[in-house]
């Protein structure tokens, strides 16, 4: 396990004092990248409605045979199954604890032996929130510094795809919760957590209709903010820029942007593509790939009568995925596209896998 935040917390009524270590499964920070089950801390505070789980071991590798939680804030958090965890000789060295946020406030979640000892305690605040933020998922998988954006622009009858995160004024909370939504009539949106394999929050927005609208979210019934929604026509969209990011697991992709009159990040555009003038079969706006400094290859996107172009420094032939294909282009809001490959069924794959060249494609769901 990777190094965490530690509590040492020594208990008053045990004759033999347990120094404890405290982590969480909740992702930190905005770059999207593979990371271990339980990150490097605890990610504080806690939205209200969060679903997470905690690992507590010995932080000098003392036994964690029959080890239990309890708290006396169980209007704030509900403690779940309990499950001890072994090493290779069988011998329990942690507990993993899985919780539930229910209401604003500050619990205290206590760890006791199997005689019933206070080994220590941790204090987990949870908040309610207020606002979300949005950030679009093309420019999230390349990791890009200008993902976030004040307001949710979608290509009118293609799908927008947009990471949330929750806030208590100018304080990020954290957890994935259960969140509910509404689209108005003409309009859809849908929540997905670990689209990617990260416990994270989706939000994916469609209009079939050009023009204004809201997207209201919930989190226990209780309305958490109204997102301002605009879906364009083709016609409203602007020049094509192409942007080269770095994806977990080492590779790259070409991410294909455009923007409005306003200059406002449009997503859910799908572009054609050229590698070294040929054509490649599907359409989307990532093109991922393994970085070769040796060659150099051109890439193209088109979008009606905007284009831009690129160099990269790849391998030609198999650079972009399985197969030996020339190419294959890939979607931040799908995952990769059907284009001259051959599908595999989509429950079996992760979108994200896809992007990453490490699987087959995805299949393309269409409106």
């Amino acid at each position: 396990m990777s190094a965490i935040l530690l509590a040492s917390l020594l208990s008053a009524c045990s004759t033999d004092p347990v120094s404890l270590s405290f982590a969480d499964n909740i992702e930190g920070g905005l770059s999207i990248e593979a990371v271990a089950a339980y990150g490097d801390d605890l990610h504080q505070p806690y939205t209200v409605g969060a679903r997470f789980s905690l690992y507590v071991a010995s932080v000098e590798g003392e036994p964690a045979g029959g080890w239990t939680f309890t708290t006396e804030d169980d209007d704030i958090i509900a403690i779940g199954e309990q499950e001890a965890q072994l090493d290779e000789d069988e011998q329990p060295i942690g507990v993993l604890v899985h919780l539930r946020t229910l209401s604003a406030g500050d619990a205290e979640l206590e760890v006791r032996s199997s005689e019933g000892e206070l080994l220590g305690s941790v204090t987990l605040p949870v908040r309610t929130p207020d606002s979300v933020r949005l950030y679009g998922s093309g420019p999230m998988l390349t990791n890009q510094s200008d993902a976030e954006v004040g307001e949710a622009v979608i290509r009118t009858g293609n799908t927008g795809r947009f990471m949330l995160t929750l806030y208590e004024g100018d304080t990020e909370l954290h957890g994935t919760y259960d969140m509910t939504v509404w689209a108005p009539h003409g309009a859809s949106a849908g929540l997905d957590r670990d689209w990617n394999k990260e416990r994270r929050q989706w939000l994916t927005v469609y209009s079939d209709e050009d023009g204004a609208f809201q997207v209201e979210l919930y989190i226990g019934g209780n309305p958490i903010d109204a997102l301002e929604v605009e879906s364009l026509p083709k016609s409203e969209l602007g020049d094509v820029t192409l942007v080269d990011g770095k994806i977990a697991g080492g590779d790259y992709a070409v991410l294909a942007r455009t923007v409005d009159a306003l200059g406002r990040d449009v997503q859910g555009v799908e572009y054609g593509w050229e590698v070294d003038g040929v054509p490649v079969d599907g359409r989307g706006d990532m093109l991922a790939y393994t970085y070769s400094g040796s060659h150099t290859q051109t890439l193209t996107a088109k979008l009606g009568n905007f284009h831009e172009t690129i160099t990269i420094h790849a391998e030609p032939g198999d650079t972009f995925g399985l197969f030996d294909q020339t190419g294959y282009v890939g979607s931040s809001v799908f995952g990769a596209s059907t284009g001259g490959c051959a599908v595999a069924p989509a429950e079996r794959l992760s979108p994200w896998l896809a992007l990453l060249g490490l699987v087959g494609l995805v299949r393309r769901r269409r409106r």
